[in-house]
């Protein structure tokens, strides 16, 4: 139901599944059949905006859509709008309504928002804005469902100039540590979370293993994480220091052409 579809989410019941549209600037709700067949939307819904950055900018450019822990919010990131989208999701139709208390969170001109997270524990959530290589903290209100900034923190090392976008945003699983992917600059960067009032400091940039770094992820233990090097075509496995979240390269690597998007299935013995 739009151009370049490029993230999509899946309801916490399995019935619908949430897709955001990069070149048609909207998002669509389609159901899942019992066979695991899509059915025909229920709901298309075009974002309005636009950016400062006319190369990137010119027009609503939907990037990410999931659900909140509870499953009854759905945040959508538009980069070209520079808008976080909040809607109220009704699970049993799949339709979804504006989120009347705060209908987008704005990020600053020119960020570009790309990829957003809930943090565990309910009360922070994280924005990874592509354009302006930052990574915007915010604190949730998950009664009235309101996103204010907590904190802007650069993805890039001091005094580096070179030309960058950043791509992913992952949580340990217990929310101790954040992690996000800089292309251009080839790294992962690492921050503390402060459990008290969200905000971010740096812990360390780690070269990704690779060039252009789209797209990582983090095991269910906490101790793993792999990167996909898309423009280098492979997989990098990192171990995860527990205590300190600091990342060390395994050695260990997986070639395959352009790998973007990682998922891990859960052990579930």
């Amino acid at each position: 139901m739009g151009g370049s579809p490029c993230h999509i989410s899946i309801s916490a019941n399995s019935r619908f599944a949430l897709v955001a549209n990069y070149m048609g600037g909207n998002i669509a709700v389609l159901p899942i059949d019992i066979d695991g067949r899509l059915g025909a939307a229920v709901q298309v819904i075009q974002d309005q905006g636009s950016g400062p950055i006319k190369s990137r900018q010119e027009s609503a450019h939907a990037h990410w859509i999931d659900l909140d822990r509870k499953g009854r919010v759905a945040a959508v990131c538009d980069l070209g709008a520079d808008k976080v989208f909040l809607y109220r999701f009704d699970n049993r139709s799949g339709r979804l309504t504006p989120n009347s208390a705060q209908l987008f969170f704005q990020s600053r001109p020119g960020a570009g928002p790309r990829h957003f997270i809930f943090h565990p524990k309910g009360r922070f959530t994280y924005l990874i804005n592509e354009l302006s290589a930052t990574i915007t903290a915010l604190a949730y209100d998950d009664d009235h469902v309101t996103l204010t900034e907590i904190q802007s923190i650069s993805t890039l090392p001091a005094g580096w100039t070179g030309e960058n976008t950043c791509a992913e945003l992952q949580l340990s699983p217990d929310g101790d540590f954040l992690y996000g992917s800089n292309r251009g600059h080839d790294s992962i960067v690492s921050y503390n979370v402060d459990r008290s009032n969200g905000r971010l400091s740096l812990i360390e940039h780690v070269s990704s293993g690779g060039k252009g770094p789209r797209n990582f992820v983090i095991d269910q233990t906490g101790k793993v994480l792999l990167v996909a090097n898309k423009r280098s075509d492979k997989i990098v496995r990192f171990a995860i220091e527990p205590r300190t979240g600091k990342l060390h390269s395994t050695g260990n690597e997986y070639k395959l052409p352009a790998p973007v998007c990682l998922k891990l299935i859960p052990d579930r013995s």
